[in-house]
């Protein structure tokens, strides 16, 4: 009895240490997500349409911080400002599934121009 005890203990701890392990879906084994490979070309061309694009998205960001961090924000404002960004990430979408980048998120492709 005591042994069947101690076999189901050792189980469970097991089970619980390796469990976590294979609970992360589309990890790799470094733990970062696997992406397709992308022609450098391509990604180049990308990263030079869009940063335009990236320097507007940060311009915009900033003016709607310090809209939001006034005492009394104008809230029309800050839903256009809120729109301009939306459509400003979506064309950066658009673009790269143009040059048939990968999608995901927005800001992963800030590391492969390199900014």
């Amino acid at each position: 009895m005591n042994i069947k005890k101690t076999l189901a203990v050792a189980l469970g701890i097991g089970t619980l240490l390796t469990g976590s392990a294979f609970a992360q879906k589309g990890m790799g084994g470094t733990g970062r997500p696997m992406y397709p490979p992308v022609e450098p070309a391509k990604l180049q061309e990308f990263c030079k349409d869009v940063q335009p694009l990236y320097q507007r998205e940060a311009q915009l960001r900033a003016e709607l911080r310090s809209i939001i961090l006034q005492p009394s924000p104008n809230w029309d404002t800050i839903l256009a400002k809120e729109q301009e960004l939306a459509k400003i990430r979506v064309e950066i979408m658009k673009k790269g599934h143009e040059k048939g980048l990968p999608l995901g998120k927005v800001g992963m492709w800030r590391k492969y121009c390199g900014w």
